[in-house]
């Protein structure tokens, strides 16, 4: 589970200066989980959640499902797992917190342990579709993005590295 607060996430442009915001404030909850599915395999499944203030769409919403796969492929007090991701066009997008295609991620996991400190970076590119092309009623083109993440988290009962490694992976990309 996580959560975070967003000030100002989604603001329209018009000739290269912010016009409006469209979703004023917002707090992104996400639940998630993983599951070892084979051997160093894991499988995860996260739903978001968004509360959103000062916006046409106040409220409570849901986002796009999240399914992914883990494979870790070194394991010691360094880590590294090959990810896949894909988001499912499952959100609301009258409230702007889903997009009308599937979203894919591949990417990679880099986790070290120090004691009962763990760093885990997550580094993923995203290919979207954002919106119809010559759609003027909303975003268009598709597009690549990347995403970097990190999670420390302190483990006063040390789990194995790959159970300590697939059970945050859920949350590490969403």
């Amino acid at each position: 589970l996580s959560a975070q607060l967003e000030d100002a996430p989604l603001v329209m442009w018009r000739n290269d200066e912010p016009a409006e915001d469209l979703v004023g404030g917002r707090m992104a909850l996400r639940a998630g989980y993983a599951s070892q599915a084979w051997e160093r395999s894991a499988v995860v499944l996260w739903l978001p959640l968004f509360y959103q203030w000062d916006s046409e769409a106040q409220g409570l919403w849901p986002g796009d499902l999240g399914l992914g796969l883990r494979r870790l492929v070194h394991s010691g007090r360094t880590r590294l797992a090959l990810k896949v991701d894909a988001r499912l066009p499952t959100g609301t997008k009258d409230a702007w917190v889903g997009e009308r295609g599937l979203r894919l991620g591949p990417g990679l996991v880099l986790g070290h342990s120090e004691g009962p400190l763990v760093f885990d970076v997550d580094l993923a590119l995203w290919a979207r579709r954002l919106g119809a092309r010559g759609d003027p009623s909303g975003p268009l083109g598709e597009g690549l993005t990347a995403h970097l993440g990190a999670v420390i988290t302190w483990e006063r009962d040390r789990l194995s590295p790959w159970a300590s490694l697939s059970s945050r992976l859920a949350l590490t990309h969403v």
